[in-house]
């Protein structure tokens, strides 16, 4: 018996070794490649394991120094509050630093500051601190990984936010619940977005006179640009691709809700039509799938456009059926994130000719309606996407598609108070235009060395060019039906090329600018002389000269060596704008109420104006000689009696000698 208990316990000690042995090389062995060999309880639970043979996820716990768990981070975002019967708004700006307990537990403080706008009534400035718990899931089912794009968390915070209102202070707690989608871009960069709803106190001077209860919800979504001091991201995994971009369009605007009449203080219902939207930008990015762009716009829109019903008197027709349409305008700057979602994959990457982006970010302005003398300041929220194409045979530009949507946010001062009331406008925008970049290697194909073309040091040459187009101005004023017709312009160039860098040119513009407006006139009725009001169609002919510096982008963007293609050129020069007195009628349908109508209002004659222009030249060169190109233009007058800024779209050829 003693010998069977000694064989017994023999067998035990070697089954016992053996199974401590394969555990040891169970931790050992690549965690993937354990999940796809068990099965069971132990093939489920193993990938939340932290396999010995990882020796960056060893030294996350073990070797990290604590100055290197931080995470910081910069954004914005949408934050919306509302109770039964009243709703606020604001957008915004966040500052966030984040410590990470293990790869599953982070504990992070968040800094924000923001404008709530109240729907119809005061704004409030505001100031927010945050503590958040996160649990990233991704890293608690799948164990942590270097070379994880998107990882999943999920966070739960309580907060304090302090509101000021014409000196009076309140403090509002508040809980959040929400989650957070990071995608890790290598370089310690990533990218957070952050839904979340929650619950906040009642501030009494928002709403307490119209709430029954002493909370209201809260929810919004934030967007912030981190920066991890982890340095182990993606450490066998390539992003970097950085290239600056510069790139310019224009399109249309339509206003999706009805503006506000800043005059009578409350909102017009009429209807909207489209405007027009000119963009320019530039950009930079540091890896294949995160950059960002700062760019600036103009852009116009028609709102409230009515038409009036013709007159008839003693069955006559005294006035004609004319259209009215109130103009606004607004003018600003704008700051983005842009995305590359595909670009982490090599295969798009590496594409020839498709790319896909999305946008979102912060802008700010001016603006003003129809017949305000306001100017008023606004902050938006925006974000688009753009649809990417290349141009044949050019390796360094891209056609582009762009959707936009833009929330605005404005304040509308009292008269006989210091207080502002809060408004909200929507606006969408689809643009086309052209993106130059400096260095597309890796994800377009090398330079295009086929075409031929004059090298750096190529000769100067002279050229000449003609083009037709529009002109029209940017305005806030009521137009009338005979004011709706195009401008047409016609404009010749005769320029030099002295060097890549510099280019000087002339140009002599003509344009016919049509005007209609109501006008005192006389008739002659049986040899006595009659008094009349009516619409009259007056047109000037405009003459502009100009002397323009232009420098070639593609140059400035490192693609001097040979002449490109497609070239993107930055034109800039004073102008001589003459304004020409031309054909006055009576607008169609009108009773002239006799013969020989005239004006009795002196209409100017010439007047004249210094002026400064700026245009982006799209051009594609067809043959070394022969180029097509489309040009808008900009141009502001120094002489206050003239509208202040025209803006012209031509498009032509040029020949060079």
């Amino acid at each position: 018996m003693k010998q069977f208990g000694l064989i017994l316990t023999s067998i035990w000690l070697i089954l016992a070794a053996g199974t401590v042995a394969a555990q040891e090389q169970r931790d050992s062995i690549d965690t993937h490649e354990w999940a796809a060999k068990v099965t069971g309880e132990q093939g489920q639970l193993q990938p939340r394991y932290l396999p010995k043979g990882d020796s960056t996820a060893q030294a996350y716990i073990k070797d990290t120094k604590w100055y290197n768990r931080f995470r910081v981070g910069l954004g914005t975002g949408y934050n919306g509050q509302t109770n039964k019967r009243q709703t606020s708004y604001s957008v915004p700006v966040n500052a966030t630093l984040a410590y990470h307990i293990s790869p599953v537990h982070t504990l992070q403080g968040k800094l924000s500051y923001a404008e709530l706008h109240r729907e119809k009534g005061h704004n409030v400035r505001s100031a927010a601190m945050e503590l958040d718990y996160f649990v990233n899931f991704t890293n608690y089912t799948r164990g942590f990984s270097t070379n994880r794009l998107l990882t999943f968390s999920g966070f739960i915070g309580i907060g304090g936010r302090m509101s000021s209102n014409n000196g009076i202070k309140e403090k509002s707690p508040y809980g959040v619940v929400g989650a957070d989608l990071t995608l890790n871009m290598g370089n310690n960069v990533g990218l957070s977005l952050q839904p979340y709803i929650g619950v906040i106190r009642d501030q009494p001077y928002l709403y307490k006179q119209q709430n029954t209860t002493w909370y209201e919800f809260m929810y919004g979504v934030n967007a912030n640009l981190v920066l991890d001091f982890m340095p182990r991201r993606f450490a066998g995994r390539k992003l970097s691709a950085s290239t600056f971009f510069v790139e310019a369009s224009q399109g249309v605007t339509l206003p999706l809700n009805d503006p506000y009449n800043i005059a009578q203080g409350s909102a017009i219902n009429g209807s909207t039509s489209v405007g027009s939207a000119y963009n320019f930008a530039f950009g930079y990015w540091p890896t294949r799938i995160l950059g960002v762009r700062l760019g600036a716009h103009v852009q116009d829109y028609f709102w409230n456009g009515h038409t009036s019903g013709k007159v008839v008197v003693s069955g006559q027709q005294v006035h004609a059926d004319h259209t009215t349409r109130q103009r606004g305008a607004f003018i600003g700057g704008r700051l983005e994130l842009l995305l590359s979602p595909f670009s982490a994959s090599k295969k798009w990457s590496q594409n020839k000719y498709l790319d896909w982006n999305v946008s979102g970010g912060m802008e700010m302005g001016k603006f003003g309606q129809a017949g305000q003398g306001l100017l008023i300041r606004y902050l938006g929220a925006t974000m688009g996407t753009q649809i990417l194409f290349k141009l044949p045979k050019t390796d360094n530009a891209m056609l582009f598609v762009e959707p936009r949507y833009t929330w605005m946010f404005y304040n509308v001062p009292y008269n006989n108070t210091a207080n502002k009331r809060g408004y909200k406008e929507h606006f969408a925008t689809i643009s086309a235009g052209v993106r130059l970049n400096r260095d597309i290697r890796g994800k377009h194909e090398p330079a295009d060395t086929a075409h031929t073309g004059r090298r750096h040091h190529e000769p100067a040459r002279f050229f000449t060019s003609l083009a037709w187009g529009d002109m029209r101005n940017i305005t806030r004023n009521e137009t009338y039906s005979g004011s709706h017709r195009l401008n047409n312009s016609i404009v010749a160039t005769f320029g030099r090329d002295f060097c890549p860098w510099a280019t000087v040119l002339v140009q002599l513009d003509y344009a016919q600018k049509h005007t209609a407006s109501q006008q005192g006139y006389d008739v002659s009725v049986g040899g006595v002389i009659k008094h009349y009001q009516g619409m009259w169609n007056i047109n000037y002919h405009n003459l502009a000269t100009r002397l323009m510096y232009q420098l070639r982008l593609n140059n400035l963007m490192g693609y001097h060596r040979t002449r490109q293609r497609f070239q993107l050129n930055l034109l800039t020069g004073p102008v001589f704008n003459a304004n020409i007195k031309g054909k006055r009628k009576l607008a169609k349908g009108e009773m002239a109420g006799g013969s020989d109508p005239h004006l009795t209002s002196h209409i100017k004659g010439t007047r004249g104006t210094f002026a400064w222009a700026a245009a982006l030249q799209a051009r594609y060169n067809v043959t070394d000689n022969w180029a097509v190109y489309i040009e808008p233009m900009g141009q502001i007058h120094f002489r206050k009696s003239f509208d202040r800024l025209y803006i012209y779209d031509h498009i032509g050829v040029t020949y060079s000698f």
